[in-house]
Parts: structure tokens; sequence; C-alpha cells
């Protein structure tokens, strides 16, 4: 049950089934995304789980009338979560808006309802053991669809003399600042967010010097205003399209800055699986329980892998991780553990 159109709901729900639509003769399912649940007896005695991505106070009404004819109809009721929308940093916009304790009281009072949890992460599913006192949480990690994702790059023989950095951060990754208006009386201060001075002094530096080409996707950080006109600005296009889009640049480096903090600690390792699934080197902050804990790169020696056994050897063992992992959609451990956390 999914009703927005988000990068998270195709990520954790709309390529899966999409994927999954196509094996129906040798698993038996077929998922059907709707925005609502189809109560017709007919429909109810085929069906195996209902999953509902982020369920809400909303929800509440109809997780009643369902978990009322489970008994009749033996299906399972399954929760999807993939961030910790009950406590979300104030650098992200959406923090200003956002109900937070409204959040956390509408998921004590869905989770009753429901027989399976599934997230993306294991700190993610810590924290909803920990705070709701819900031990029915199982982990699918994210995984990137090979049919959208299919990029190939053969290995580099010479040094990248003038690299081209991509970023594919979403702007509620740090917050862009807005003036004092009729509609805003209070107006929007600024803040870096996940972008550390180290992040910033690293892109400033080599942007104005030369030594670097930068692509921003999506929105454009004020941070950057100053170097504009340096800077490849791509605003932001339908998930679909948007792997599509992101390789068509043909960066060298896609980089992913994160602040410390139990929201980035509860971030699954996506924009790894896009760098790798693109085939060219990550590097993202490391921090223990972080996403990007156990990658194999640091800001500090960026130059170093610019060197072609560096660069090589980062992709390959990308490549390595993706297959040990299940990092596709399309690998049979990945779609082994989301039919698993259905069933």
């Amino acid at each position: 049950i999914c009703s927005d159109i988000s990068g998270c709901s195709h990520y954790r729900l709309r390529w899966n089934s999409l994927y999954l639509t196509s094996f129906i003769e040798r698993t038996g399912i077929l998922p059907i995304l709707l925005d609502q649940p189809i109560l017709d007896e007919s429909y109810l005695r085929r069906t195996g789980s209902f999953v509902f991505q982020r369920p809400n106070k909303n929800t509440l009404s109809m997780l009643s009338r369902l978990k009322g004819a489970q008994g009749k109809f033996g299906y399972k009721i399954v929760f999807e979560l993939d961030d910790i929308n009950w406590d979300v940093p104030d650098y992200n916009i959406s923090s200003l808006t956002m109900d937070q304790k409204g959040i956390f009281e509408a998921w004590r009072d869905v989770l009753p309802y429901c027989d399976r949890v599934i997230t993306s992460t294991e700190h993610l599913k810590k924290r909803i053991e920990r705070d709701f006192d819900c031990h029915c949480v199982t982990v699918v990690p994210n995984a990137v669809p090979r049919f959208l994702w299919n990029q190939h790059r053969d290995k580099i023989t010479h040094n990248i003399s003038k690299p081209k950095l991509i970023y594919t951060g979403a702007p509620q990754h740090y917050r862009n600042p807005e003036p004092i208006s009729r509609n805003n009386l209070l107006g929007v201060s600024a803040r870096k967010g996940d972008w550390s001075d180290e992040w910033l002094e690293f892109i400033l530096m080599n942007v104005i010097k030369d030594k670097i080409d930068l692509t921003v996707f999506g929105g454009f950080p004020y941070f950057f205003e100053g170097i504009r006109d340096r800077v490849k600005y791509i605003p932001w296009v339908d998930c679909n399209s948007f792997p599509n889009a992101v390789m068509m640049e043909h960066a060298d480096f896609s980089i992913s800055p994160l602040a410390e903090n139990e929201f980035n600690r509860c971030k699954s390792n996506l924009k790894l699986l896009e760098a790798s699934a693109m085939g060219i080197p990550f590097i993202g902050t490391r921090f223990k329980d972080g996403p990007y804990e156990f990658c194999k790169t640091y800001l500090k020696d960026f130059w170093s892998y610019c060197e072609p056994e560096a660069y090589n050897s980062i992709v390959e063992w990308q490549d390595r991780f993706m297959e040990q992992t299940g990092g596709y959609i399309e690998s049979e451990k990945h779609m082994n553990k989301l039919l698993e956390a259905l069933s």
C-alpha cells in the first residue's frame, strides 16, 4: 500500500514489485501496488501480505478492519520503513513542518496491528525495537535495479588529471535560507547540515583552482553560490529517469557527505550502491554505525584514488561488495531476503 511516488517508494516497493511480477510462474506471487487496500473477499482470499509503507494515524481505521478479518483470511500485515522519521535533524527542512512527536505516537499506535516490520538497516531495526518495544523487525537492505543502473565502465589506465565529481544528495541534507515574507514570517536560517568544513573546503578550493569538475543534482546548496558559474547543476527528474540522468554525466567519483547523528546512522548505503552500479568509486563520510563505516575510501586520500591502481582497486572492491551483499534487486540473495520477510 503505497500512496506516494518518492524515491523511497521506488527503491523499497515499486521496483521490487516490478521485478517480482516477471517471476509470477516461479514464485506464485503477483505484487499489486495500491493506495488503499481492496477489501473484496475474492481478493482477500488470495492475499498473502498487505505491505504498508510508512503507515500513520490515517491508516488506523483500515488497519483495524484488516486485523479484524485476518483470522478468516490468513494474510499478514507488514509495515515498511526506511527512515527514522520521528528523529529528524533540524537542518532537514522537513523538520520545520513535521510533527515528530505525532509521528512517534502514530507508530506507537499502529504497531500492534502488524505482524512484521521491514526496515533497510540494522540500526533502524534497533531503534524500532528500543523505542517501541517491538521485536518483529526484519532487515531487507536496499538494492538498486540493474535494469536501470547499468553503466559499464572500463578500467582506467592513466591518472585522472581533472576528476569529475557528482553529488546527488537531496536538499534535506542541508538547509537553504529563505527570507522573511508574508507567507513565512520567521524566514528560514541556513544550515550546512551534512556538509562538514572539511568537505566544503575541499570542494570550494579545488573548484576555484580548476582542479575538479562538480555536478550537483537536485537542489543547489547555498554554500556553492560563490562557485555557481563553475558548477553544473541538473534539476530533479522523476525516479525512473534519475539513474540514466546521473549515468549520462560520466562522473569519475560519487560523493556523499554525512553528519554523524542518529538520523544518518539509520540511513542506508544507497549512494554507495548507485556509485557501484555505475562502476565509479564512492567517497562518503565514515563514522561508527554509519552507512559508509566499512567503505574503503577517505576524503583526505582523494588524490591518490585518481591513480589507476587505486581507482580500479576501489571499483573491484565495490563490485565484490555488490555481489556478496545482494546489492542488485535482480540478485537471488536480495530476492530471497525480501520473499522471506513477506512470507
